[in-house]
């Protein structure tokens, strides 16, 4: 990440004090300044994706769900039967709060998904096969840790839900 490359482009600046080396600092402070533009940059980027995604969703849900609640002159007979103040209102704020959670827990979905694709990879390179003749294993298997990192996540995911279930009873 950029991230990264600016704290890696800091240490080197260290290191060009360190061995009296001015002359290399100049070009490591543009590395610095070119990432945090960067860096800057695609982050105004995401976030105004992120909103515009959010005020188009919100126009089309709410145009959606107003003209349900207008057609047939439902409005009128619900109304009448419920004591409902402002729906309208109440139907705007609840696409607001549903697209808000939405965006929000898509983007974290995506940025999960996007580590473990990433990760998973060099967790396989690391991974030196493994030979088990205790259990009468003699095959290798590749990738150990990518099956134990998984069947780890799994096994955590569920012992969470069953002490949740526990909790919420």
């Amino acid at each position: 990440s950029f991230f990264l490359k600016m704290q890696l482009a800091f240490a080197e600046i260290v290191n060009a004090l360190a061995g009296h080396k001015a002359s290399v600092i100049p070009g490591i402070i543009t590395q610095i300044l070119m990432f945090g533009a960067i860096t800057t940059v695609l982050g105004a980027i995401g976030t105004w994706s992120r909103l515009s995604l959010r005020m188009r969703m919100r126009r089309v849900l709410t145009t959606s769900l107003l003209d349900r609640w207008m057609n047939d002159n439902r409005f009128f007979h619900l109304e009448r039967r419920a004591r409902l103040d402002y729906p309208e209102q109440r139907i705007q704020e609840d696409i607001f709060q549903f697209v808000d959670k939405l965006t929000q827990i898509g983007v974290s979905i995506l940025a999960s998904l996007f580590g473990v694709l990433l990760y998973t990879s060099q967790l396989w390179r690391l991974s030196p096969p493994v030979v088990m003749p205790s259990i009468g294993m003699t095959e290798p298997i590749p990738g150990l840790l990518v099956y134990l990192a998984f069947g780890f996540a799994v096994a955590m995911t569920l012992l969470v839900h069953w002490v949740g279930a526990l909790l919420t009873r």
